[in-house]
């Protein structure tokens, strides 16, 4: 069974809402309180709402095939530099650490402030990776064709023709 472009469209869209949940998710503890993504890395909530749209317009058929890719291509850069990135260093954290322990740049060891990074930004960070990856697919893949009857096939009349002559 083939899938449709608009069952493309619906299930990459909706493999970009399940790692937009993880966004949401808390990515860091310092010392009792937890930090989100979303407050974290403000581009992490905004570009899965950008790829949505892009995907939602597609459905219209103009330019399919480059807002598949243009998406794809933004949830895999997105996707690896959560990967790649160190929250536990991230201006939020280090704020949230100079009023825990009072002293300016303190060290969370120093100051008995712990920061532990959770596994939920590695979940994110590989879900938009796999997100990104199968959207491109879908993307660069030619789309199955939707059940439509068969036109009617218009016969060679050269035969007719040649009667006439």
């Amino acid at each position: 069974m083939r899938c449709t472009l608009k069952a493309r469209s619906f299930a990459a869209a909706g493999l970009v809402a399940t790692w937009w949940i993880t966004v949401n998710l808390s990515w860091v503890i310092v010392g009792e309180r937890e930090l989100t993504g979303a407050q974290l890395a403000p581009l992490a909530n905004l570009v899965p709402g950008i790829a949505i749209t892009a995907l939602l317009i597609s459905l219209y058929g103009k330019a399919v095939r480059l807002l598949f890719v243009l998406s794809g291509a933004a949830l895999i850069a997105l996707g690896t530099w959560i990967l790649a990135t160190n929250w536990s260093e991230q201006p939020a954290v280090i704020t949230i650490l100079e009023e825990l322990s009072g002293v300016l740049n303190a060290d969370q060891h120093a100051a008995g402030v712990y920061v532990e990074q959770l596994t939920a930004s590695y979940l994110s960070g590989v879900l938009a990776v796999i997100a990104g990856a199968l959207i491109l697919i879908f993307g660069l893949r030619r789309p199955g064709l939707s059940v439509r009857p068969e036109r009617e096939r218009v016969e060679d009349n050269r035969s007719l023709w040649d009667e006439q002559t």
